[in-house]
């Protein structure tokens, strides 16, 4: 048996053999083929259109100053050619077009770890994340002040105002004899004093320690320090006496912690200034670091004022 037309399958089935029945069977089939050819039509128009968007999103119809759109971020031309030129500095030959294209790909996949990173909640759950974004935040903000290079005004202007910072520190030499009882019953301030009296009379430190002291668990390095160093040895009241002796004076027993002590002020070099010439360097470095500073608190003090910032009343308000 022949094939029937295509209308007819469209249709929906075999016509009757009767002819009105068949009239009235091939209106319907007309309406159903009608009906499909508009959704044909339609489905045309839609792919049309889903191509034309897709057109739309092609790179080249992007800014010029963007060379790929990813999720809505952007990924600048200036960035894809800083990356181009790290790259051809570890190449022998120019960058083909396969090079460039791996380098777009790595940094659109960048792109789209770090979007899946923001969607998984990394910036909250994971330390490192915080602290890498962080970090670079804070680069960011300092870094076109640490770059910049002051002019020599301004660098004699801060070495003026903070001359006590670049100066050489009071410096001492403390040495100290500890003393704790050997047996019971002993006179422990006698033999302070007698190590004491040996001292005075010339003999040397080691001789007198090896004989009369006891070992000292803190000791301080046998040299000079500055002050704040020392007291990390000595506490502050020992500090405060040994500043108020002369070079070599010999403390009377002091009771300390350790037991009886001796202080000896074997050195001082009191604090020196220093030329600005000498210092250039120094003055250079700690400039751009307290203009970094103070960038940064400025950055983050209009951070401060812009947010919505809620305390709990168990805390101290916000400054």
């Amino acid at each position: 048996m022949a094939e029937r037309p295509a209308a007819d399958s469209l249709g929906g089935g075999d016509a009757p053999d009767a002819s009105s029945d068949a009239n009235a069977s091939g209106g319907s089939g007309r309406e159903r083929l009608r009906s499909l050819q508009w959704l044909a039509g339609g489905a045309l128009v839609g792919l049309a259109l889903a191509f034309t968007g897709l057109l739309d999103s092609n790179p080249r119809n992007l800014p010029d100053e963007v060379v790929a759109r990813v999720n809505g971020m952007d990924i600048l031309d200036s960035d894809y050619q800083r990356y181009l030129s790290l790259l051809a500095m570890d190449r022998r030959n120019p960058l083909d077009d396969e090079a460039r294209r791996h380098v777009l790909d790595r940094m659109i996949e960048e792109k789209l770890l770090l979007q899946r990173g923001v969607d998984l909640g990394l910036i909250e759950s994971d330390p490192r994340v915080r602290k890498a974004i962080t970090g670079a935040m804070i680069s960011s903000v300092v870094s076109d002040i640490t770059a910049a290079s002051p002019s020599e005004r301004e660098l004699r202007a801060f070495f003026a105002e903070h001359r006590d910072y670049f100066a050489l520190p009071e410096r001492i030499h403390l040495r100290r004899l500890v003393f704790r009882p050997r047996q019971p019953g002993e006179d422990l301030m006698a033999r302070a004093r007698l190590a004491r009296q040996e001292l005075l009379a010339g003999e040397e430190f080691a001789t007198v320690q090896d004989r009369h002291g006891d070992k000292d668990i803190l000791a301080p390095p046998d040299g000079l320090l500055p002050p704040h160093k020392l007291q990390e040895y000595v506490g502050p009241e020992q500090l405060k006496r040994v500043r108020a002796m002369g070079e070599g004076m010999v403390s009377e027993p002091l009771v300390g912690t350790e037991g009886l002590v001796l202080l000896i002020k074997a050195g001082h070099q009191p604090r020196q200034d220093v030329r600005f010439e000498d210092v250039l360097e120094q003055v250079v470095t700690e400039y751009k670091r307290r203009a970094g500073d103070e960038a940064l608190r400025a950055y983050l003090d209009q951070l401060r004022e812009s947010a919505d910032l809620l305390l709990s009343k168990r805390l101290p308000s916000a400054q």
